[in-house]
């Protein structure tokens, strides 16, 4: 599946290529010299993210063949960088579900220290959009009432980022609860939202409701 996906990537640079940068330099052949120096440098740029992107791509797929013709014992390593090349490739590709769906499968525990600065890196940006994500998700079930919808998605989120929002994704989790009729998981979490968030503008609804709830 690496494979195929590393294919379309090199289809898709080479589309670019061939017809996006001619054009872009017919168009500026028209304009002023200027503007053929800034589309000389956009080009520059754009080549120069693709080598990035390109090299990274390389090096995880020669560790995957390498890991391929191995051992079971290098089983741990393979998933490790087979979920990493998915998680990159999807968060490049803007597909920030698919990419925080293959960080949820990473195991950090077979992280190589070489790749540990880029894997914390990209681990924020991708829990970042995915989170984004997911919040607008819960969000537009929790104002339609559907609590039950909501809360799964909530949980998604605290796992990843408990203090997310500010404290909002914690205080909106207790409220579904509260909503549900199951009143001790909404106690643990408006507690939560308390000890965890103090400073959030949600703390005050919370402990109003803590108080109600626990007379």
């Amino acid at each position: 599946m690496s494979y195929n996906i590393i294919f379309g990537l090199v289809v898709g640079v080479l589309i670019g290529v061939f017809l996006i940068v001619p054009g872009v330099r017919r168009e500026a052949s028209r304009d002023s010299a200027q503007k053929l120096v800034e589309a000389n440098n956009n080009i520059a740029t754009k080549n120069a993210a693709i080598k990035d992107y390109q090299d990274k791509i390389s090096d995880l797929t020669k560790k995957l063949n390498a890991l391929s013709d191995s051992t079971e014992s290098s089983n741990t390593n393979m998933s490790f960088y087979k979920n990493l090349l998915a998680m990159y490739v999807s968060f490049n590709n803007g597909e920030y579900r698919e990419a925080g769906e293959a960080l949820s499968k990473i195991n950090e525990d077979a992280i190589e220290p070489s790749y540990k600065d880029v894997y914390d890196k990209l681990k924020v940006q991708v829990n970042d959009k995915y989170c984004q994500m997911l919040y607008a998700e819960a969000g537009s079930n929790y104002n339609q009432g559907n609590y039950e919808e909501a809360i799964g998605t909530f949980e998604q989120i605290v796992q990843l980022n408990p203090t997310y929002g500010d404290g909002n994704a914690l205080y909106f989790l207790a409220q579904s609860y509260r909503l549900t009729g199951d009143n001790q998981k909404a106690i643990t979490y408006y507690q939560r939202l308390i000890n965890e968030c103090p400073d959030s503008a949600k703390v005050s609804n919370a402990k109003s409701h803590l108080e109600r709830l626990t007379r």
